[in-house]
C-alpha cells in the first residue's frame, strides 16, 4: 500500500485525478464509490484477483493488479487486469495509470473486457456449471 500511495501521490500532483483506499466502510458505500471511479486498483501481491476486483469489473472499471503467469492454465480465459509486475512495480504503476488518465477511449475498451469478462466467468450459472463438472470429476 506504501508503494501505490507513492505513485498516486505523483499522479495526482501531475493531474486532477483522486484516490481513496476503501477500507474499513460499509461495503455498499464501496459499491457507490465503485460506480463513481473511473479506475480501480486491486490486489498486487497476491498473483490473482479477489472480489473487489470482480465487483470493479462488473461496474466496467478497468482494473489494476497483478496475475501470477503461473496460475494461468492452458484454454484459460486471461483476465482483463492491467498487470502490474512487482519487480518495477512503482515506475509500471505510475506508467500504466498515466496512459489510462490520459486516454479515456482506452479505459472505456478495457472497461468492456472487463465487464463482458466478469459476466461470462463469474456468472452465478456458469459458476454452477463449473462446480457441478469438478464435483463429477470427485465422485
Amino acid at each position: 500500500t506504501s508503494k501505490v500511495r507513492s505513485v498516486m501521490e505523483k499522479i495526482m500532483i501531475k493531474y486532477n485525478v483522486q484516490f481513496e483506499v476503501l477500507k474499513g466502510i460499509p461495503h455498499q458505500e464501496v459499491i457507490e464509490r465503485i460506480k463513481r471511479a473511473d479506475i480501480a486498483l486491486g490486489q498486487f501481491y497476491a498473483g490473482w484477483y479477489g472480489n473487489f476486483d470482480i465487483e470493479c469489473m462488473i461496474y466496467g472499471k478497468p482494473v489494476f493488479g497483478y496475475i501470477n503467469p503461473d496460475l494461468l492454465e492452458p484454454g484459460m480465459d486471461i483476465p482483463p487486469l492491467i498487470n502490474i509486475e512487482t519487480h518495477d512495480f512503482e515506475e509500471e504503476l505510475y506508467a500504466k495509470l498515466e496512459e489510462l488518465i490520459k486516454d479515456p477511449e482506452l479505459r472505456k475498451r478495457i472497461g468492456i473486457q472487463s465487464r463482458e469478462y466478469a459476466v461470462k466467468i463469474h456468472d452465478h450459472i456458469h459458476v454452477a456449471e463449473r462446480l457441478k463438472s469438478l464435483f463429477g470429476q470427485i465422485v
